[in-house]
C-alpha cells in the first residue's frame, strides 16, 4: 500500500490542536503526539520551535489521504512546499538530520536544548553537557547568517571579515539556500566570533551573522 506524507499545512486550525501544560515552567505547549483523523490516517503538529508557525503534517495511505483533503480541506489552509519549510526551519535556526545533526554533533552547539534529559539521573554524556552548561556556552554555535551572492555548499569555510582576525577561519557552513538575490546559511562558529551583526566571508560572497541557536540556561 503506497503511503505518502502529505506535507506541512499552515493555518490549520481546522484540525484539533492536542496541548500538554508544561508544569516546570508553567506554560502551555503543543504536543507531539500524533492523532487519528480516520482509520489510517494521521496529523503530527508542530509548535513553533521548528518552523516559526504551527504546522500540521499529515500521514496516510495515498487513497484515504486523497479522498480526506479533497472533503476536509478550507481553502484558507496553506499547503507548503519542501522550499518553504526550508527556508522556515534556516529562519528559525534549527538543525536537521544529516546537515546538524550528525554522530559528532553537540546537542548544545546546535540549539537541541529540549532533546536533553535534564531531569534524568544519569545519561550518556551528563558531564560533558552539564560542564558545558555551567560555563555558560559550548565551543561552538550554531549561527544564521544572511548574505549577498550565490548560496554557498555544505562544508563552505567562514571566515571573519572583522578586525583583528579577518581572513581566520572561523566556521563551515551545515545547510543553505538561495533566498531572492542572495542565501541564507547556517553554520557552525567558534563561541568568541558568534555574535549578531558580525560581518563574514563565504567564498566570494559577503555576509552578516542574523541570528544565533539560543543557549540554555541553568536553570531549565
Amino acid at each position: 500500500m503506497e503511503r505518502v506524507n502529505a506535507g506541512e499545512f499552515r493555518n490549520a486550525s481546522f484540525i484539533e490542536t492536542h496541548k500538554k501544560f508544561d508544569v516546570r515552567h508553567q506554560r502551555e505547549e503543543i504536543s507531539f503526539e500524533t492523532r487519528e483523523l480516520v482509520p489510517g490516517l494521521r496529523a503530527c503538529h508542530h509548535d513553533k520551535v521548528d518552523f516559526g508557525a504551527d504546522l500540521v503534517r499529515l500521514h496516510g495511505p495515498a487513497k484515504v489521504l486523497r479522498e480526506w483533503l479533497g472533503a476536509n480541506l478550507p481553502p484558507a489552509v496553506e499547503r507548503l512546499t519542501a522550499e518553504q519549510l526550508e527556508s522556515l526551519r534556516l529562519a528559525q535556526v534549527r538543525p536537521r538530520v544529516d546537515a546538524e545533526v550528525t554522530l559528532e554533533a553537540n546537542p548544545l552547539e546546535i540549539g537541541l536544548i529540549e532533546a536533553l534529559p535534564r531531569g534524568k539521573g544519569c545519561y550518556p554524556g551528563q558531564e560533558v553537557i552539564e560542564r558545558t552548561i555551567s560555563l555558560g556556552a559550548p565551543a561552538r554555535r550554531l549561527v544564521l547568517i544572511r548574505g549577498q551572492g550565490s548560496a554557498p555548499v555544505h562544508g563552505s569555510a567562514v571566515l571573519s571579515s572583522e578586525a583583528p582576525g579577518a581572513g581566520v577561519t572561523i566556521g563551515t557552513v551545515t545547510s543553505a539556500q538561495a533566498d531572492g538575490n542572495g542565501f541564507q546559511a547556517l553554520a557552525l562558529i567558534r563561541k568568541s566570533s558568534a555574535s549578531e551583526g558580525s560581518d563574514v566571508v563565504i567564498g566570494n560572497a559577503k555576509g552578516v551573522i542574523a541570528k544565533l541557536a539560543p543557549l540554555p540556561s541553568v536553570d531549565d
